[in-house]
């Protein structure tokens, strides 16, 4: 472990997971219902109406953030480890001033000057893919498990007015729908589908116990690295700058030697 700054995930791949495949998903998913729906509703895009579209989609996900809202991720959090670990060193120690505040946010300001400072490149870029695939790949999850559901409310709310209500046609928020037998069929297998991809990337399944995991071998970081836990959590300081005044006191005392 070094304390030079270690070389960090390249910008794009990290937002590309976590703004832009979930809000072109989310993009493709509303023109497919759209277009069971109402086959002439079927949105066209020009290339810049495409861009400016998903984006949009994909920074209201990103402001949302409903992915790190989930109560298995705020258990996890290594941020909240660290200020355990703060607490229990601060009462064994006699030193309450060490505790982090977590009212003031400082164990997440700390937890993040540890993992950009001191984390090893591998596990730090391990660290930052890991979340980034839980974060789209949740919100993928609650996407179609969404439009799942309101496929079928669709289908069953047509069915009732074919059936029930004699009507075989009808407009709604400027679509054109038709309860004949293809727009039927095709509402239900898509809604199906999407259901079947729902259960099937349960973020329980796989997602979450590799956040889990992350976070906990993050945690085991904490510990085998306690000592210099322990310093910065007493102190508040950078031990790079202890390096720094001493080179500049030598070099000083270096200077003052010589020009005598």
């Amino acid at each position: 472990m070094g304390l030079d700054s270690v070389p960090k995930l390249s910008f794009g791949l990290n937002e590309t997971l976590r703004l832009v495949i979930p809000g072109y998903f989310l993009l493709v998913l509303i023109t497919a219902f759209l277009g069971v729906l109402d086959s002439s509703a079927i949105i066209s895009f020009n290339a810049e109406q495409f861009l400016a579209a998903g984006l949009a989609l994909g920074f209201i996900c990103y402001s949302i953030a409903y992915p790190t809202r989930r109560r298995s991720y705020q258990q996890a959090l290594p941020s909240k480890k660290l200020l355990d670990i703060s607490r229990k060193h601060a009462i064994e120690s006699g030193k309450p001033f060490a505790e982090l505040d977590s009212k003031t946010g400082e164990h997440t300001r700390l937890y993040f000057y540890f993992l950009n400072t001191f984390f090893p490149p591998t596990f730090y870029e391990v660290i930052m893919v890991t979340g980034g695939l839980y974060f789209c790949g949740t919100y993928m999850w609650l996407f179609v498990g969404a439009f799942g559901l309101l496929g079928f409310a669709a289908l069953a709310a047509l069915l009732a007015l074919r059936y029930c209500g004699g009507v075989g046609a009808f407009s709604c928020f400027g679509l054109q729908l038709t309860a004949d037998g293809g727009h039927l069929f095709r509402l239900g297998l898509l809604s199906s589908c999407e259901l079947l991809v729902w259960y099937l990337m349960n973020p329980s399944r796989k997602l979450e116990r590799m956040m889990i995991t992350i976070c906990s071998d993050q945690e085991e970081w904490f510990k085998l690295n306690f000592p210099l836990v322990r310093d910065i959590i007493e102190y508040r300081r950078d031990p790079r700058c202890l390096v720094l005044l001493e080179r500049a006191r030598y070099e000083s005392d270096a200077k003052d030697g010589g020009s005598k």
